[in-house]
């Protein structure tokens, strides 16, 4: 790169001569240290730094959105506990929206000694050991799901106002507001509208559980 100066610059150390006795008024400018190069850690940037973002297991969603035609009308990222019964990240469902959704692809949780992914597991039995519910013991009360329909401790969703667990649960299991939402679902047109509500699928939520799962709820027109 060229350049021409077109003002004099004063240099902080002043000019250093060739020789104390030198007749010519010309001289060199001494070096100056440089500053130590730092590099930092970072991702494209629309997104966040590599030690922050989620790992998203549809990292192209927003393609796909645009591919199907839809307008994103809000994005909210969800931490749902595994240990809560329903939880609410405050979104109401209008009519003409439906919604996409996401999740981590490293989140996990755990129900006694297992621990599974948003999927949850096939089979309420595999819980049952290292379970410890409140003061009874009856670790088997954990294992069962609220929706016998889903797998157990799967990540599970609700549209409207949700049923309480541990209250009457068979009489549950036909409800259509009742969804799956476990690693696979993107692209899900809801049965109907109101306030979304999330969960992991069992009836009880007390004792030895833990852990979340992120969720990324997209609401599109």
């Amino acid at each position: 790169m060229n350049f021409r100066a077109v003002k004099m610059v004063e240099h902080p150390q002043g000019l250093s001569f060739n020789a104390p006795n030198a007749g010519s008024s010309s001289g060199q400018l001494p070096q100056l240290p440089r500053a130590p190069i730092i590099t930092v850690n970072q991702t494209s940037s629309t997104s966040a730094p590599t030690s922050t973002a989620p790992i998203w297991r549809t990292p192209n969603i927003y393609n796909q959105i645009a591919a199907a035609g839809e307008t994103v009308v809000s994005t909210t990222v969800f931490s749902v506990n595994d240990a809560l019964n329903w939880q609410a990240p405050g979104l109401t469902i209008k009519p003409g929206e439906q919604v996409w959704m996401d999740t981590n692809a490293v989140g996990s949780w755990q129900a006694g000694n297992v621990v599974s992914d948003a999927n949850g597991v096939s089979s309420s039995s595999t819980l049952t050991s290292g379970l410890s519910i409140g003061s009874t013991g009856a670790g088997a009360l954990a294992s069962i799901a609220f929706y016998s329909k889903f797998p157990t401790n799967a990540l599970i969703g609700y549209v409207g106002t949700p049923p309480t667990p541990m209250l009457a649960p068979a009489a549950n299991q036909s409800d259509p507001n009742a969804f799956l939402v476990g690693d696979t679902l993107t692209n899900y047109q809801l049965p109907t509208t109101g306030a979304l509500n999330f969960m992991a699928n069992l009836e009880y939520h007390t004792g030895n559980i833990s852990g979340i799962q992120l969720v990324r709820i997209i609401i599109v027109r």
